[in-house]
Parts: C-alpha cells; structure tokens; sequence
C-alpha cells in the first residue's frame, strides 16, 4: 500500500478516536451534573463511567498516533500493537468501573437507603445522550470495520453500550417515576455495571489475541489464499502460511514453491505481484514470501509442512 494511502487512513483513525473522546468529555460532565444534582446513583455512575471513556479515548488517541509511525530500529515490524495495548487498557478500565458500580449499586440495595429525584429533566436528558450515542456509535464502528482497527472498534463498542445504558436509564427512571419505584435507581446502577463487564469482554478479548499472535480468523486466511490462487499456474505449491494481526496491519508469511527452472528473478518479481494483489484487496496486509525450488520442498517430509494450495498434474489447484 503506498504511503499516502497509509497515511490517509492514520488520519481516519486519529479523527475517529478524536470525536469520541469529545463526544464522552462533554456528555459525562452533564450526566455526573445531573447525578449529584438529582441524587440518581444510575445517573451518576453513567456518568463516571463516561469520563473514564474518556480517559480511555485519550489513551487509544496516543496509540492510533504512535502505531501510524513507521518501522524505526527499536520497532522493525512497526508499531501496530499500540492500538492493541490501548484496547486491553480501555477494556481493563471498563472492567475496573463496572465492578465499582456494582458494588455502590448492591450497597444501596441492602441497606434499602434510595433518595432519588426523578425530575422529568433528568429522565429526558437521558434519551437525548441515548439519540446522541446512537448516531456517533454507528459512524465509528462503520470507520472500524474500514480500517479494521482495534482501537477505534473498541471506541464504538463502548459508546454503543451507551445506547443501550442511557436508554434503559430513560425507560426505568420514567417507570420509577409513574409507579412510584424509588428502589429501581439502585436496579438501573447495577444494570449499568453488569453491562460494562460484558463490554470489557468483548474489548480485551479480540485486543489479547493480537498481543499473543493469535492467527487471523479461518476466514480471513481463506479470502487471503483465494486471492494467492490466481497465480497458481505461475508457482508448484504455497506452505506453511502463518498470519497474526497488530493494530490494523495483518502479517501473512508462507513458503513459496516454484519449478527448477524459474530463476531468481523470474521468483522476485512474482513475489512482488502477489504482494500487489494481497495488498490491492487487504490493504493493510504485509506479505513475507520464503520461495523455494521444487527439488528443495520435495524432499522435505509432507508431515513437516502445512499445505494451503498445489496445483496438480492437470493444473488445478487444491
């Protein structure tokens, strides 16, 4: 991919992360106003739980800027896993927040000590943030899914848990209002708490397969070989493909095996075209290609490698 293009996409991601750490800055002070303002615990704690995104967002703007650096000597392979580093931290967050909210809310609850003021403002205010998230929520996981990067995935994964929060927070309080439930405050903050848990599952998760060098999805090592194939009348055989994913960057290397008679440039500069066509379709990926002569992978035990594509006798590839 050339390096317009890359930088191109850096500035996606930088101004992805940029409008969600202002859309958390600005919505949580409002809602920790209103919490202690309201004496609403559910309020309250959406509302520390919002200013920790955005301490996190923060955090994921650094790491989109730093992995968009390129290799230097201390990072060969680039910086990709900063993006990585900066989801296990915003997940670690979520995780540390919601057990606090669970245990405020579970205290409130067995000491039976519930003073809510359930003003019609706090409750509306409630399913205006919910529209808001809504909207920006769906914008960054649409940029994520195009740039496949884990940290602004992990920004639009947890802003759409506001939806979901600050709409069940609307619905609660108006019902707690109408029947006179001071008691639900207390529910809707446990609630809160027990869905960021859930969140900070799925942000550390996929962010903890790239700091381990999980392979790529089967899928995705499938689109990538699907791709190799329309070479294949031009190499004998491709093994021992290995894939693994930092930030945004996919890493694939394999064996390349080629006939006697194909000469060192003849192998070049195919390597170069399969690199252009993975890279025309996965623009992110990096392709470390190991080519072999025929005679050479011969005679290594079939047991010893992993076989992806071979064209056979009547030229078909399997």
């Amino acid at each position: 991919m050339s390096e317009s293009r890359r930088g191109e996409r850096a500035k996606r991601r930088v101004r992805a992360v940029a409008v969600a750490l202002l859309c958390s800055g600005v919505v949580g002070i409002v809602e920790v106003l209103i919490g202690v303002v309201y004496r609403l615990d559910s309020v309250l704690s959406e509302g520390i739980h919002t200013l920790a995104d955005m301490l996190d967002s923060m955090v994921a703007f650094w790491a989109v800027r730093r992995a968009a650096d390129p290799p230097d000597r201390e990072h060969q392979f680039g910086h990709g896993k900063y993006e990585s580093v900066a989801a296990m931290v915003e997940g670690l967050v979520i995780a540390g927040t919601g057990v606090w909210i669970c245990g405020r809310s579970l205290s409130a609850l067995i000491s039976g000590r519930f003073e809510p003021n359930l003003d019609a403002f706090a409750i509306t205010a409630m399913l205006v943030a919910s529209v808001f998230y809504l909207v920006v929520s769906r914008w960054l996981m649409r940029e994520s899914r195009q740039l496949r990067s884990p940290a602004v995935y992990a920004e639009a994964a947890h802003l759409r848990t506001h939806v979901v929060i600050t709409g069940g927070l609307f619905g609660g309080l108006l019902a707690a209002r109408m029947a006179g439930w001071m008691w639900m405050d207390a529910v809707l903050a446990l609630g809160v708490g027990l869905i960021l848990m859930r969140t900070a599952w799925n942000v550390t998760r996929p962010a903890w397969c790239q700091l381990t060098d999980a392979s790529l999805a089967a899928k995705d090592v499938a689109a990538i070989t699907d791709v190799l194939k329309d070479f294949s009348g031009e190499y004998i055989e491709i093994h021992d493909v290995r894939t693994r994913a930092a930030g945004v960057e996919w890493h694939v290397d394999f064996h390349l095996v080629v006939g006697p008679e194909t000469t060192v440039h003849e192998a070049h500069e195919l390597c170069d075209r399969l690199e252009r066509a993975v890279a025309a379709r996965f623009p992110e990926a990096v392709l470390t290609i190991h080519v072999e002569p025929q005679t050479l992978a011969a005679g290594r035990p079939l047991r010893s490698r992993q076989v992806y594509l071979k064209r056979g006798a009547n030229g078909d590839v399997s």
